[in-house]
C-alpha cells in the first residue's frame, strides 16, 4: 500500500501543481481584462468625444466647400455670360473698322473719285494702273 499512497501523493501533487498554474493564468487572465476595461474607458471618455468633434469640424469644412463651389459655379456662369456678350460687342463694333479700312483702301470709292484721277490718260492700261495706285495709297 506504500506505493499506492505514494500514486496518491504524486496525484495529488500533480493536481496542486495543475491548480496553481491555472490560478497563475487566471490572475493573467484577470489583469488583462482589467487592461482592456482600463483602455475601453479611456477609449470611450476620451477618444469618441474627440472623433465627435473632428466629424463636426468636418462637416463644416464640407459645408465651407460646397459653398465654394457653388460660387465657383456661379462665377462661370457669369464669365460664361461676360464672354458672350464680349463676343457679340467685338463682331457689332469690329465690324465698323473693317468697313473704315475698306473705304480707306479704295474698295467703296465712288466711280468719279475712281475716273477724276484719269481725266489727263486714255486707254485702259493706264485706266488700270490709276485704280490699282489709288487703292495701294499712292494715288
Amino acid at each position: 500500500m506504500e506505493a499506492s499512497g505514494r500514486v496518491g501523493e504524486l496525484g495529488a501533487q500533480d493536481l496542486e501543481t495543475s491548480v496553481e498554474e491555472m490560478l497563475i493564468r487566471l490572475d493573467e487572465f484577470c489583469a488583462m481584462m482589467d487592461m482592456i476595461r482600463s483602455e475601453t474607458s479611456l477609449i470611450i471618455d476620451d477618444r469618441i468625444p474627440e472623433i465627435e468633434r473632428r466629424a463636426e469640424e468636418m462637416s463644416k469644412i464640407y459645408r465651407q466647400v460646397e459653398k465654394l463651389e457653388a460660387f465657383v459655379k456661379m462665377v462661370g456662369h457669369h464669365v460664361s455670360y461676360l464672354e458672350e456678350e464680349l463676343i457679340r460687342a467685338e463682331r457689332d463694333h469690329l465690324s465698323f473698322p473693317h468697313t473704315v479700312k475698306k473705304l480707306l483702301t479704295g474698295d467703296y470709292l465712288p466711280m468719279f473719285l475712281q475716273v477724276s484721277c484719269l481725266h489727263r490718260y486714255f486707254g485702259r492700261v493706264f485706266l488700270n494702273k490709276c485704280t490699282m495706285t489709288l487703292q495701294n495709297g499712292y494715288g
